[in-house]
């Protein structure tokens, strides 16, 4: 597939698209420096901050990096997690089925989505679930 920027280019505009077709009015702020991805207008009028993040999957799972990398003053990047005063929710997108799901937990540096259930039951994000 592509590199990780048209991955996340492809998986935003996926989240447009979805918008629109709902009805949902959302912007996207100018610039890359916000920490999130846009804004939607839910059905209520409330306004959501809104990271979007896509994954190819894997066997029988996607995996999602939930972190960002901030240059610091010293020039040198580092990993952060994202808070819910960063932002309100997750849409992970799906790079190949294009289906999209929203998630709400925070501080964390990953998710992984399962497509099955399998024998662990403790613990376990089925992607099923999540489903936006």
């Amino acid at each position: 597939m592509r590199n990780t920027k048209s991955i996340g280019d492809l998986g935003e505009a996926f989240v447009l698209a979805e918008c629109v077709k709902r009805g949902l009015n959302i912007c996207t702020p100018f610039g890359d420096n916000a920490k999130y991805d846009c804004v939607i207008e839910e059905p209520d009028g409330q306004l959501s901050k809104v990271q979007i993040k896509t994954s190819v999957p894997k066997d029988d799972y996607l995996e999602f990096s939930l972190s960002s990398a901030v240059k610091g003053v010293n020039g040198k990047y580092a990993n952060t997690t994202y808070s819910n005063d960063d932002i309100d929710y997750f849409l992970l997108v799906d790079a190949v089925t294009h289906i999209i799901y929203k998630y709400e937990e925070f501080g964390k540096r990953s998710v992984i989505l399962r497509f099955t259930e399998g024998r662990q039951k403790k613990g376990v994000n089925l992607a099923s679930d999540f489903e936006w």
